[in-house]
């Protein structure tokens, strides 16, 4: 894995580099906060968001914890 980050193989350094953008301008354009922002963008649907059970982000924005 460390390897093909260096590389940005596998989409590795294209995916988080434009899934933080789109968070940034989500926040923006709705303004809300960078946490909640991400804690919506990973709910959304958009991406397979693994792991989003045991995410505090997504935790707090399904509890409307800003």
């Amino acid at each position: 894995m460390e390897a093909g980050l260096g590389k940005g193989q596998f989409g590795m350094a294209e995916e988080t580099g434009k899934y933080l953008n789109e968070i940034a301008k989500l926040s923006h354009r709705i303004r809300i906060g960078y946490g909640e922002a991400a804690g919506q963008f990973l709910s959304s649907g958009i991406i397979e968001a693994k792991h989003a059970d045991s995410s505090v982000l997504v935790g707090a924005y399904q509890h409307q914890i800003p």
